[in-house]
């Protein structure tokens, strides 16, 4: 197990344990983050070169001629998102808030991320970024990512929702809505 300094680990794999159940309950979609769950999903061979093109995620080309781009072992860095919807097609980032703290600090860093194409793929998925948990509503650095995210014209890109809801019942519902046909 990791060491941490904080409780925003433990927060982090709490809530996306919750949001994981509350998905699959009560929108009726599979959420996949390991490479076992796609495997078992897919199969063994596609299971992996799902988990490669819709987890695993590519640093920037650009980003690649930094130093600080490679493991120590030489091999090029990899961001993993948060969970993928195989009836949807979609990647999933999720932002837990309980209380004000340092993930607040990191949607920036992912603007950047989506803004250099780390999450678009040669199948067409899309992103869909997620905020959720008791104080996430307040958070200006939330709305300061959506702000961001229009003013950029990253639109095509990710979609955003904001859900201060215990249940989660705004992601539920546009889930739903999904699966129903609905547009995004």
């Amino acid at each position: 197990m990791t060491e941490h300094n904080h409780g925003a680990a433990i927060s982090g794999r709490e809530s996306e344990k919750h949001f994981k159940n509350t998905l699959i309950d009560s929108a009726g979609v599979t959420f996949l983050k390991t490479v076992k769950e796609f495997q078992n999903y897919y199969g063994t061979e596609k299971g992996r070169r799902m988990y490669e093109e819709t987890i695993k995620r590519p640093y920037p080309t650009d980003w690649g001629l930094l130093s600080s781009s490679k493991t120590k072992a030489g091999n090029v860095r990899n961001f993993i998102a948060d969970g993928y919807i195989p009836e949807l097609n979609l990647i999933l980032e999720l932002k837990f808030s309980k209380a004000h703290g340092t993930t607040e600090e990191k949607v920036m860093y992912d603007l950047v991320k989506i803004s250099k194409g780390v999450y678009q793929n040669s199948i067409g998925s899309r992103l869909l970024y997620i905020f959720h948990g008791p104080v996430c509503d307040k958070v200006a650095v939330y709305e300061q990512f959506e702000y961001e995210v229009s003013k950029q014209g990253l639109s095509s890109k990710v979609e955003v929702l904001n859900d201060n809801s215990s249940n989660l019942d705004k992601v539920v519902s546009y889930i739903k809505s999904l699966r129903e046909g609905g547009s995004r």
